[in-house]
């Protein structure tokens, strides 16, 4: 469900939607016996009418009743849920049904918001509390009749995002929500008055009162988006992005050498977990690169180790910043700690475009070659990859990330050369063939087992790594 107000309806719905089902339904199946609404004061709303005027098929159907007060939704059969305004799911089809309302900023934030329902507030003042116009139309379920008082249908005709009302700049999600937006609508254009708008959000301090989780929330819908990257490059353009992480206060906002674009790269069947890896691949490289240019003592002249415990202080405060569950960020962190072990030479990591074609040729080649014939031919480094990861307990969490570190050392290698001439490594087919190897082949509990029964418990992790090492030299050449 799309929701344009200010506060949390879809957390407040579904910690609501078990407790109160179970307390009023042997009661309001009873009573929607003797009461039905009547369908000219019901409307579809929303999501719903733009993906049907889109010939797109609605993810949401959401409907919003005028003329009626809470106990004729309860005498209906219908369960409330909701605290701070009145939301009921219909006993059959479970769909929402809302009262109308409107809404009076009273503070700060999102959540800085009362809401007044009322018999007599109309569908236009429902819908003037939405964020765009493409989103403030609705229809009537019995005429079906569309109304639109605020031009969502020309805006879409006219492919544009646009703000319902000055209310708009009352409320620092709908930021987020334009940008998501503008993510999936990609051949659509923000109104210049909207990004004004926008834009006095921020310049008035409301996006630093935005909570991580509805920040989450946000993030995490536009990694689904048709080109996710413009949820960000928006964020960026209007300063929104470094009042949600004051880190990325430097991330370099013209001729990023690692583009966002890298997040569009993604196949649609990656995982949350996975475009978020790749998110933060950005991020983290971004803000390297910006160190470098300006010489930052902190990172410049690191080895590996010491510039990777910087990327791990930066994802710390990026996680925690951007409200990212906890499972999300063991992903990321395992993530580079697989670009850690694989020890790729910071050079490669700064993609400048300032050199001749035939001098992204041999770089290109010369970050294949270390791949293939340096880490794939090191039963050390390999080792290193298996130990470091923590392989023989996190195997499937290391098979999840597999995709992700394969489709960035493709990017990278493209990036540093052209797509033209395009260089590939398969390096998730690679390290899989070498896990099924191990997995077949090496029985390690059999070596612990027989060094125990002759007395040498004591050297059972000395021996079974020598073993190991033994095994990748046999099988790597």
């Amino acid at each position: 469900m799309e929701h344009n107000n200010s506060n949390d309806f879809s957390e407040n719905i579904s910690q609501n939607i078990s407790q109160n089902i179970s307390q009023n339904i042997s009661q309001q199946n009873s009573n929607s016996k003797k009461f039905r609404l009547d369908p000219q004061y019901i409307y579809q709303v929303g999501g719903a009418i733009r993906d049907k005027l889109l010939k797109t098929k609605p993810k949401d159907i959401d409907y919003v009743v005028v003329h009626y007060g809470v106990d004729d939704m309860l005498k209906a059969g219908f369960f409330q849920v909701g605290r701070e305004f009145p939301v009921f799911i219909h006993p059959k089809t479970k769909c929402e049904y809302a009262l109308a309302r409107i809404e009076r900023k009273s503070g700060v934030g999102y959540r800085g918001f009362e809401f007044v329902v009322g018999k007599n507030i109309s569908i236009e003042d429902d819908l003037r509390r939405r964020d765009l116009t493409i989103n403030a139309m609705a229809q009537n379920v019995k005429t079906k009749k569309i109304i639109d008082p605020y031009g969502g249908r020309k805006d879409l005709r006219n492919k544009t995002l646009r703000h319902v009302s000055e209310a708009f700049a009352e409320d620092p999600v709908r930021i987020l929500r334009l940008a998501r937006f503008s993510a999936r609508y990609v051949d659509f254009s923000i109104a210049p008055e909207t990004i004004e708008l926008a834009q006095k959000l921020v310049n008035i301090g409301e996006v630093k009162h935005l909570s991580t989780a509805r920040v989450w929330i946000e993030i995490s819908r536009s990694l689904k988006e048709r080109r996710p990257s413009k949820f960000f490059v928006f964020l960026q353009s209007i300063k929104a992005l470094e009042d949600i992480s004051p880190l990325l206060i430097n991330l370099p906002k013209k001729n990023m050498q690692f583009s966002w674009n890298f997040l569009d790269s993604t196949e649609k069947k990656f995982s949350y977990q996975q475009q978020f890896c790749i998110l933060l691949t950005i991020i983290i490289f971004e803000l390297y690169i910006y160190n470098l240019q300006i010489k930052n003592n902190a990172i410049i002249n690191k080895n590996n180790a010491e510039v990777f415990a910087i990327f791990y202080q930066w994802i710390d405060i990026i996680c925690e910043n951007f409200g990212v569950p906890l499972s999300y960020k063991k992903t990321a962190v395992l993530y580079f700690k697989a670009l850690e072990s694989i020890s790729i030479p910071q050079d490669f990591f700064i993609m400048q475009n300032n050199i001749t074609m035939q001098e992204k040729f041999i770089n290109a080649e010369n970050l294949k070659n270390y791949v293939v014939n340096d880490f794939f031919k090191s039963a050390n480094k390999i080792l290193n990859f298996f130990d470091k990861l923590d392989f023989y307990r996190r195997k499937d969490a290391i098979l999840e990330i597999l995709p992700v570190i394969n489709l960035f050392l493709n990017y990278l290698l493209n990036r540093i050369f052209s797509a033209e001439n395009s260089i590939n490594i398969d390096f998730g087919n690679k390290m899989q063939n070498i896990f099924d190897l191990y997995d077949a082949e090496f029985n390690a509990s059999t070596i612990a087992k027989t060094l125990q029964n002759e007395g040498k418990s004591h050297l059972i992790k000395q021996i079974l790594q020598e073993e190991k090492l033994k095994f990748f030299s046999q099988k790597l050449v």
